[in-house]
């Protein structure tokens, strides 16, 4: 279960100009999503999980509108 979190705020100047200020971020919590372990029978690396999808991503914009 991931978690996505905006920020947004805006700011008006006069009554034609709009700055828009975002902050994004996907999978907030950080929380780790494993992949499945190894299921082949008598190898090595037997039950071991060797890989997880991406960790915490952030994205920050400005838009100027006129």
């Amino acid at each position: 279960m991931n978690v996505d979190v905006s920020f947004i705020k805006v700011f008006r100047f006069k009554e034609r100009y709009r700055a828009e200020l975002r902050a994004e971020f996907f999978n907030a919590l950080n929380r780790a999503d494993s992949g499945l372990p190894a299921h082949s029978v008598g190898v090595a690396n037997f039950g071991i999980i060797n890989s997880a999808a991406a960790g915490r991503n952030t994205q920050i914009a400005a838009r100027i509108e006129f």
